[in-house]
C-alpha cells in the first residue's frame, strides 16, 4: 500500500534564556506565529514548497509530509531548530493507518525578535523552454481583496507591501503549471524565509496571427488597387527573442493562420524568388490574437525585349475597296460572377460549442454557403456540408476545448466566391 503522510508537531515558546529548551521563565509563543517546514536534499537543496503551521495555544503541527529530510524554521526570526534536533528524516509506514513523525519537537523563539516590516514577493513566469511570459496575471489570494500584478516582458512579477504571514500566490495559467506540483505556491513574507517563486508553464504560447498575402507589384509595402492576393505559398515566421520558427501555409483565398505562438517579434520570410516588403509581426503577449496582418511579397518582373519594326517597302498603291453594308453587331454574352464575400461574420463561444452568424453578400444570387473550420492545433481547414442560402446562423456543439477558427464563403451559379476573413473563439468546457 502507499505510505501514509508523515507528521511533525510540538511546542512553540519564547526562549528567554536561549537554551533551546522550554524551561522556567519561558512562555508560549503568541497565537498566529508561524512555523515552516521545507523538504531539502542531503546537500541542503530545496526540493519542495513551504508547509506552514500556525501556532495556537503554544502548539503547532504539520501533517501530510512525505518521507525525506525536512528543515524546520521560524520565519519571523529566520531561526531554525537547534542542530541537535534537526533536520528530521521521516520514515513512513507501509500501513495506510499509520502516521509517523515526531510529537514533541519544541521550538524556541527569540523573544526580542520584532515582527518584520512589510515585505516584497517576486518571481517569474516562464514557458517550458525557460522564456519569460509577458501578460500573465499573478495574484496574492490571501489578501482581501486579492492583490494582482501582471508579468512584464521578461515574465517577472513583484508584489510589494506584503504583510508578515502566509501568502498563497497563484497565476491565471494554473491549469498549465508544471512547477511547483501544486498550482499555487505558499510563500512566507518576512524574516529570511523565501519570498520568490518561479512558475513554469507547459504551454509555450497561445497567441495566434492571421492575415493575407498580396502581390506587391511596385514593392512599396502597401497594398494598392490591382494588387491581388497570392495563394499556394508558404511563409516563415522566426521569433527574434525566442529563436523559434513557424511555417504558415497560404490558402486559396490568400489567407494564413499560425497558432501557439509566444510573445515575440516575428520576422517574416518569403519563398524563393520573392521578397517580403512589409515589416515584422509583433505579438505583445502570449495570449494575443493578431488579425488582419497584410504581408506583401514582391518578385521582379522581366520585361520582354522589343523587336524593332521592319521598315516598310514602297508598294503599288492599293485601290480602295467598294464600301459594303456593315453587319449587325453580335449579341453580348455576359458571364455570371460568383457571389461576394459574406459580411459581418461573428463567433460567440458557449459551453462546449459556438454560435456563428453572418450576413448575405451583395451582388450575385447565393445558392449555398460553405463553412470552413480549423480545429485547435490543426493547420488545415475542414469544409462542413453546404448550407442553403436562407441559413446565416450555425450552432455547433460538443466541440473540444481550445481556440477554433471559422470562415464562410457564398456559392452561386458561377461557383464559390472569396471566403470571409477568419474569426476565432475559445471553446471552454
Amino acid at each position: 500500500m502507499a505510505g501514509a503522510p508523515g507528521r511533525l508537531s510540538g511546542a512553540a515558546f519564547t526562549d528567554a534564556d536561549g537554551d533551546g529548551r522550554w524551561s522556567a521563565g519561558d512562555t508560549a509563543a503568541p497565537d498566529g506565529d508561524l512555523v515552516v517546514a521545507t523538504r531539502v536534499s542531503a546537500d541542503g537543496t530545496r526540493e519542495s514548497g513551504d508547509l506552514v503551521a500556525t501556532v495556537e495555544q503554544g502548539r503547532w503541527s504539520l501533517t501530510g509530509l512525505t518521507a525525506g529530510i525536512w528543515l524546520v524554521y521560524q520565519p519571523r526570526t529566520g531561526q531554525t531548530l537547534p542542530a541537535a534536533q534537526q533536520p528530521y528524516r521521516l520514515t513512513i509506514g507501509t500501513d495506510e493507518s499509520e502516521t509517523r513523525g515526531w510529537d514533541d519537537v519544541d521550538f524556541g523563539v527569540d523573544p526580542t525578535a520584532a515582527t518584520p516590516a512589510d515585505a516584497t514577493l517576486s518571481g517569474t513566469v516562464v514557458d517550458a523552454d525557460g522564456h519569460g511570459l509577458a501578460g500573465v496575471v499573478v495574484s496574492d489570494l490571501t489578501s482581501d481583496p486579492d492583490r494582482r500584478t501582471t508579468t512584464g516582458s521578461g515574465g517577472t512579477w513583484t508584489l510589494t507591501g506584503v504583510s508578515y504571514g502566509v501568502h498563497l500566490v497563484s497565476h491565471d495559467e494554473q491549469d498549465h503549471a508544471r512547477t511547483p506540483p501544486a498550482h499555487d505556491a505558499l510563500l512566507v513574507a518576512g524574516g529570511s524565509s523565501p519570498a520568490t517563486r518561479t512558475f513554469t508553464v507547459l504551454a509555450p504560447g497561445r497567441a495566434e496571427v492571421a492575415g493575407t498575402v498580396f502581390d506587391d507589384l511596385d514593392g512599396d509595402g502597401v497594398r494598392d488597387a490591382g494588387e491581388e492576393t497570392l495563394s499556394g505559398l508558404h511563409l516563415g515566421l522566426a521569433g527574434t527573442a525566442t529563436g523559434g520558427t513557424w511555417d504558415a501555409a497560404v490558402d486559396a483565398s490568400g489567407g494564413f493562420v499560425v497558432g501557439e505562438l509566444p510573445a515575440d517579434t516575428f520576422a517574416v520570410s518569403a519563398p524563393t524568388g520573392w521578397t517580403v516588403t512589409t515589416g515584422p509581426v509583433v505579438v505583445a503577449t502570449y495570449t494575443s490574437t493578431v488579425g488582419d496582418v497584410a504581408v506583401g511579397l514582391h518578385r521582379p518582373r522581366v520585361q520582354e525585349p522589343v523587336t524593332p519594326a521592319t521598315p516598310l517597302t514602297p508598294s503599288t498603291p492599293v485601290t480602295p475597296a467598294t464600301p459594303s453594308t456593315p453587319a449587325p453587331p453580335a449579341p453580348m454574352v455576359t458571364t455570371p460572377a460568383p457571389p461576394g464575400t459574406p459580411a459581418r461574420l461573428r463567433a460567440r463561444g458557449r459551453a462546449g460549442g459556438v454560435v456563428l452568424r453572418w450576413a448575405a453578400p451583395a451582388g450575385a444570387v447565393v445558392t449555398d454557403y460553405l463553412v470552413e473550420v480549423r480545429r485547435p492545433g490543426a493547420k488545415r481547414w475542414t469544409t462542413l456540408p453546404a448550407l442553403d442560402a436562407a441559413t446565416t446562423r450555425l450552432t455547433m456543439a460538443a466541440l473540444a476545448p481550445g481556440r477554433w477558427w471559422f470562415r464562410v464563403a457564398a456559392v452561386g451559379s458561377a461557383g464559390a466566391g472569396a471566403a470571409s476573413r477568419p474569426v476565432s473563439v475559445v471553446v471552454r468546457r
